[in-house]
């Protein structure tokens, strides 16, 4: 789980979304069916192996990046990038950032055709909204769309 982090970033960057949710969804499931994320698929037995492991919460983070599309870019979140990925199968995501100025908030939902999406930005954090299609807008405070 340790190294993966590294190349979940890299393809999350390069645009490889969904094979990265893909990898995601087969590497964690089995760990999240137990309510927990643990290193080590022999957890079950007597082994004396810790079950639970700070690197293996990774997806987390990147599915933040990943799905709602949450991306820092610059220091004290000031500047953010917005740049959702609505991938087959999933219909929704919805992400929190907790900045020191305030909630970063970016959720779509996906109904027959349609995807209608929510940024809310608190007062003094800029950002840029990249949507599939369309060309990077320079976006502030609560903004809404529709694909």
């Amino acid at each position: 789980a340790f190294w993966a982090t590294y190349v979940l970033e890299l393809a999350i960057e390069r645009g490889e979304v969904e094979a990265a949710v893909s990898f995601i969804r087969d590497r964690w499931s089995v760990m999240m069916s137990t309510g927990t994320t643990w290193e080590g698929f022999t957890w079950w037995e007597e082994s004396g192996e810790s079950s639970c492991h700070a690197w293996t919460s990774h997806p987390s983070y990147h599915l933040v990046n990943a799905l709602a599309g949450i991306f820092q870019a610059s220091a004290g979140w000031r500047d953010v990038t917005i740049r959702p990925t609505f991938i087959t199968g999933l219909d929704s995501a919805s992400a929190v950032i907790p900045s020191p100025i305030g909630d970063i908030v970016s959720s779509w939902n996906r109904s027959d055709d349609r995807i209608e999406g929510v940024i809310k930005l608190p007062n003094g954090v800029s950002g840029r909204l990249i949507l599939p299609g369309r060309n990077a807008e320079a976006i502030s405070g609560d903004v809404s769309y529709v694909l």
